[in-house]
């Protein structure tokens, strides 16, 4: 059965402590009747970042706008609209925009949903730690952690703070 769906009439979201980075979730098992394949649209504000981070599953950005730098494994890649970049299984990276506008790229993983995704980065970049995290531990599980009180980041529930936008997709927290 084919799945369409609105881009305009999904909410922007986000993760506590990474609000500099907010997605539209597109196709995810947990949300809708598909599998094997995770989808969405992420945007990051001009001068901030995506922090240094890996997963097991393979990755792909399709830069649809905006200026930025990907650097996977060490190797820097420049980013603009129409230029497409694979992030292997497993590859440390993180994601700066540049420029004047947002950096927008659409992100896909060959995975269920995108619950199935356990993102990581390193504690000396942690956004918030939690207590236990000490000097011994190099990687911690953050962004869809329930540990982090935010287990399924979704507007409206008080979890998000106010994007602050004018947007007429993006919906207040609370």
């Amino acid at each position: 059965m084919a799945t369409l769906i609105d881009l305009a009439g999904l909410p922007w979201e986000s993760w506590h402590g990474l609000e500099a980075t907010r997605f539209k979730l597109v196709f995810s098992s947990d949300r809708t009747s598909t599998e094997e394949l995770t989808f969405g649209l992420a945007e990051l504000e001009p001068g901030k970042e995506l922090p240094r981070h890996r997963h097991e599953e393979a990755e792909v950005y399709v830069i649809l706008s905006g200026e930025g730098m990907c650097e996977v494994d060490g190797e820097e890649h420049r980013l603009q609209g129409g230029l497409a970049l694979h992030i292997p299984s497993g590859a440390p990276h993180r994601t700066l925009a540049h420029g004047q506008e947002p950096l927008r790229w659409l992100f896909a993983f060959a995975a269920d949903g995108f619950d199935d995704i356990r993102y990581r980065r390193d504690t000396s970049e942690a956004v918030s730690r939690r207590p236990g995290d000490g000097e011994g531990s190099d990687l911690r599980q953050f962004g869809n952690d329930p540990e982090l009180n935010n287990p399924d980041a979704t507007p409206g529930t008080g979890m998000l703070p106010d994007l602050g936008s004018d947007d007429p997709n993006a919906q207040p927290s609370g």
